[in-house]
């Protein structure tokens, strides 16, 4: 159900609700309607305020937390590629095809991950895994002629393998 919806129900509800209290009180003996009836209505009814706006406000900081953490992952995972992708420029011309995979590796997961409009798109898509373990497998096949890229070949290495999508997300690793 739509915002518009709940919020025209929630309306209308709260607006019955007034007009049949307002009905109601015509009819109340007059204890009922006294002032001291009254006062502890209002403060009923204050306690009631104060109580939903503590939860609204606990639940406003859980989701804040909550996207936080998620920010904060997808930066992290973002950085990671950024780095492979850095280590395997600096490799040389033999990871162009390793560089080709990551690139669409990384634009197989945004497509999983979200719509053209950059909204949230759960799939069951998989071709990103297809193409992490492609590159997986490209990496363990460079052969490196140099010192220099013996060690870019063992900075790559771990930095494919420690990469741990953010949570909460469709996001894959094979």
């Amino acid at each position: 159900m739509n915002s518009w919806a709940v919020a025209a129900i929630a309306f209308v509800c709260m607006f019955s609700a007034a007009m049949g209290a307002m009905l109601a009180a015509r009819y109340l003996p007059a204890q009922h309607v006294s002032k001291e009836t009254q006062d502890a209505v209002k403060l009923g009814v204050g306690m009631i305020a104060a109580m939903a706006s503590l939860i609204l406000g606990l639940m406003t900081a859980s989701v804040k937390g909550a996207f936080d953490t998620t920010d904060r992952d997808v930066h992290t995972y973002a950085t990671y590629i950024r780095a492979l992708d850095s280590t395997l420029r600096h490799y040389g011309p033999e990871a162009i095809p390793a560089r080709a995979l990551l690139d669409g590796y990384s634009r197989a997961v945004r497509a999983e991950t979200w719509d053209e409009a950059g909204l949230p798109q759960p799939s069951e898509d998989a071709s990103s895994e297809v193409l992490m373990a492609r590159l997986d497998s490209v990496l363990h096949g460079l052969a490196p002629a140099t010192d220099e890229q013996r060690q870019m070949r063992s900075e790559a290495l771990p930095a494919s393998t420690r990469w741990s999508p953010p949570a909460g997300r469709c996001w894959r690793r094979a």
